[in-house]
């Protein structure tokens, strides 16, 4: 519902550019070894259903584990506590959440479930919006709230929406 965003579209496009070219490499590969590529017919399928099909799996919101749900919200409390006895701590794990993050495709985490992409949503919100750093500290990247800042902003654009 409502339109794709331009990172959306850009993703989708770039997805289409690279298995057209995989699949030109493909044939390319098979005529070159002698072998004829493998088609596949299946006798008395609609693919019109099986697509729709396909569709509905694809859109359908995540199911978790019980047990990946509480490891990572266990995995949200330590870093929300320790921000404030070892930050340097804490900043890392944020460097590496961005790293993970920043890896993904523009609207990738859309179908996850909230009860996972919620609480994270709240957790970077209220470390990129905390004052709790010393005033002495400098602005170089390393910084726990801009670090956090820069993981909202990249989970706002791989869940495809604003929260």
């Amino acid at each position: 519902p409502g339109n794709a965003s331009s990172f959306a579209v850009f993703a989708t496009v770039r997805m289409a550019v690279l298995e057209c070219w995989m699949k030109e490499a493909c044939e390319i590969y098979l005529q070159s070894s002698g072998s004829s590529p493998a088609t596949y017919v299946a006798a008395d399928s609609d693919t019109d259903d099986d697509e729709g099909e396909v569709d509905k799996e694809l859109n359908a919101p995540a199911r978790i584990p019980k047990i990946v749900g509480v490891g990572l919200r266990s995995v949200f409390e330590l870093i929300r506590e320790s921000r404030h006895t070892y930050p340097e701590l804490c900043t890392r794990a944020l460097s590496a959440l961005l790293d993970v993050i920043q890896g993904q495709q523009p609207e990738g985490l859309k179908a996850e479930p909230a009860e996972v992409i919620e609480p994270l949503f709240k957790l970077l919100l209220e470390l990129a919006t905390s004052s709790g750093e010393p005033p002495t500290s400098h602005n170089d990247g390393s910084n726990l709230t801009a670090v956090a800042c820069a993981c909202l902003l990249s989970l706002v654009v791989v869940r495809g929406e604003t929260g």
